[in-house]
């Protein structure tokens, strides 16, 4: 199914550890093109808790797969718990559109492309926060993006600890350029190759970084 309204009638039943042969919530929007959400959803300042997606076989995976050119705002996604393989995050796994005001907790596991709140990012996020743990099995990994490919992120912060074996960052694991300003992180980025940073793990092409830091005693 493609529409919000339709699976969460029932929530509980959708997201729990046992839904769709316990594999938990189908992600809305599974890829790109015909099958992405391409919707607006307003949240209406209210949080879904305890989302569960259990599937590390499958991409694009998260409350939304792949939001291409799509809206998301206004919305609180806490106490989540989202595998995935490729392009993994709580509120969206691929994201070409436009996130805001929204904020997301729980934990990510993930192959390539993980985040807290958006795996793969070549839309924009403004106003947003992510607490999210995420840990990552092979590369790419990010506390809020794990991939800002060309995308932009403002106003937003990240607290959540990250651990990958190659290419990781506290707010964003790699960064292919675009725009991040006024943001910060605070959680701990673990790896074990020379990409890993507080803030980010890998700057590839000289993205423009504006008033951002990493803190943390």
């Amino acid at each position: 199914m493609n529409n919000l309204d339709s699976q969460t009638a029932d929530y509980g039943t959708y997201a729990s550890s046992t839904a769709n042969g316990n594999q938990g919530w189908v992600p809305i929007g599974a890829g790109a093109d015909a099958s992405a959400f391409h919707g607006k959803f307003d949240g209406d300042y209210k949080a879904i808790s305890d989302l569960n997606i259990i599937r590390s076989g499958s991409n694009n995976i998260g409350l939304f797969g792949y939001a291409q050119n799509a809206v998301i705002r206004n919305l609180g996604v806490k106490n989540a718990t989202v595998t995935g393989n490729i392009y993994v995050g709580i509120i969206a796994g691929y994201s070409t559109g436009l996130i805001i005001n929204s904020y997301s907790s729980g934990t990510v596991n993930g192959s390539q492309y993980n985040g807290g709140l958006v795996g793969y990012l070549t839309g924009t996020i403004t106003e947003c926060f992510s607490k999210a743990n995420v840990t990552g099995s092979g590369n790419v990994s990010g506390g809020l993006v794990g991939q800002n490919n060309y995308g932009t992120i403002k106003n937003s912060y990240s607290t959540g600890n990250v651990i990958d074996p190659m290419t990781v960052g506290g707010f964003v694991g790699q960064y292919y350029g675009g725009e991040i300003t006024n943001c910060f992180s605070t959680g701990r980025a673990s790896g074990t190759n020379d990409y890993y940073g507080g803030f980010l793990g890998r700057n590839r092409n000289a993205g423009a970084l504006n008033n951002c830091f990493y803190d943390r005693e």
